[in-house]
């Protein structure tokens, strides 16, 4: 059975997310459900954050984030090592 999922985003992310995700192989709502697939089988984030740009991380995301995946200086995060589209099954 297929829900519907909906939340708010930059629209310029979106476009350029989509536009990545394109020349992958896939459209941008499966790559998010291989970002949730993963996510389920790993129970944990799948995947590190790079934010160099951000000063203040710790004001930049929402409350509670880092207690749940970990810091940008600890590394508590680790890269998922078989995300290829091909291999994912929806």
């Amino acid at each position: 059975m297929q829900t519907t999922i909906t939340f708010r985003t930059d629209e310029e992310l979106k476009k350029e997310a989509s536009k990545l995700f394109e020349s992958l192989g896939m459209n941008l709502s499966t790559a998010l459900n291989v970002f949730m697939r993963q996510a389920v089988i790993k129970q944990k984030f799948p995947c590190s954050i790079d934010a160099p740009e951000i000063r203040d991380a710790e004001n930049t995301y929402p409350s509670g984030f880092f207690a749940m995946f970990g810091t940008l200086k600890d590394g508590g995060i680790e890269e998922p090592e078989d995300l290829l589209p091909e291999e994912v099954e929806l």
